[in-house]
């Protein structure tokens, strides 16, 4: 995904690539929606190892995707986008 914001259609797969290449040994993405008042309530939306593929929300609107990784050895890092579901 780009470092900018992100515009997809509900239930779109989405895919993450780490720069330098790296293999996850294990990752969690959670979706949660934008309000006014700031984020919604966070539902892990999926988790695997290897490469990061989920599907958007079924829902139109503001999200926030966060990506949790963890390369083993204990080296994990977090990153956050913003995702606007049309």
């Amino acid at each position: 995904m780009p470092a900018t914001g992100v515009v997809a259609t509900p239930g779109m797969p989405v895919g993450v690539t780490f720069e330098p290449p790296a293999a996850a040994s294990s990752w969690i993405a959670r979706w949660a929606p934008i309000a006014a008042g700031g984020p919604g309530d966070v539902d892990t939306s999926a988790k695997g190892t290897g490469p990061v593929t989920i599907g958007t929300p079924g829902a139109a609107g503001a999200w926030s995707l966060q990506v949790e990784s963890w390369f083993g050895g204990g080296r994990s890092a977090t990153w956050y986008w913003r995702v606007d579901v049309e």
